[in-house]
């Protein structure tokens, strides 16, 4: 038999690889506080202060950005992937639909 749908197993690996790859993401974004201390070791004094405190607020915010970004695109891959699924008709099996060939 032949069959369109999803296969149940690689979508929930899918919807891990974009948890991890946001995961990734942040623990490299995560680095940059040893960049940050740094600075802060080299460099002394108010405009060194303000660029610390403007360069830790620009990674926060980034990290807040990739953060929700990754978990909307999970959210949206697991809506996407149960609509489909809902809609399919009484030949469904495991989570793809069979057809005679």
């Amino acid at each position: 038999m032949a069959f369109i749908g999803y296969n149940p197993e690689e979508c929930n690996q899918l919807q891990y690889d974009i948890t991890n790859a946001k995961n990734f993401l942040l623990s490299d974004m995560n680095e940059l506080n040893s960049l940050v201390d740094d600075i802060e070791a080299s460099w002394h004094g108010a405009d060194s202060a303000q660029f610390v405190s403007e360069f830790l607020n620009v990674c926060n915010k980034t990290r807040e950005a990739v953060s929700e970004v990754y978990e909307e695109m999970g959210r949206q891959f697991k809506r996407t992937q149960d609509e489909w699924a809902s809609k399919q008709n009484s030949h469904v099996t495991g989570g793809r639909t069979e057809f005679p060939q």
